[in-house]
């Protein structure tokens, strides 16, 4: 948790949102963002910038959430987010979702007298996505999984990459 200037890392926070595999398009403007629940320690780092913030609002459950966004990758027409790394500092392919603990590294910048929140980079603490993409299904016990057509049984015989053809069968 350190503020450099107007740069703010943070602590772990929970992911409420986040589109970073593919950007936001709002009236032609194409932006990655990930919203993130403000807690105690990060409110703290957002006090000290002293002026008024965008992008944060309140959820159903009342907490409040800041919305941290950039346009650093849609610029250069790539349509991930790339500054992604893992718990240990490196490189992932791995995209954040809702229950996932990240840390943020956030660039703030004034406009008009108000903060932005930026965002410069992502570090993937715990990967606890809600539903993990099962679509909120609880797992069943000795059930069907995905890997089941990768391991099915081998054909006993050999098998030609072409099947036999008879010449004198061919009409030319």
């Amino acid at each position: 948790m350190a503020i450099r200037k107007n740069e703010i890392k943070t602590d772990s926070l929970l992911v409420e949102w986040s589109n970073l595999m593919r950007p936001d398009e709002f009236r032609g403007s194409k932006k990655h963002d990930i919203q993130v629940v403000v807690d105690a320690d990060f409110q703290a780092q957002l006090d000290e910038i002293g002026i008024p913030l965008t992008g944060t609002y309140e959820n159903k459950e009342g907490k409040t959430i800041a919305k941290i966004k950039t346009t650093q990758f849609t610029k250069k027409g790539l349509e991930a987010y790339g500054d992604i790394v893992d718990s240990q500092g490196n490189k992932t392919d791995y995209f954040p979702r809702k229950g996932d603990m990240v840390r943020v590294k956030i660039w703030v910048r004034e406009y008009e007298g108000k903060a932005g929140l930026w965002l410069s980079g992502i570090q993937v603490v715990e990967a606890n996505s809600e539903g993990g993409g099962s679509g909120g299904w609880d797992a069943v016990e000795g059930g069907f999984t995905g890997n089941a057509v990768a391991t099915a049984a081998a054909p006993s015989e050999e098998v030609s990459p072409e099947p036999p053809v008879d010449k004198d069968d061919l009409p030319f």
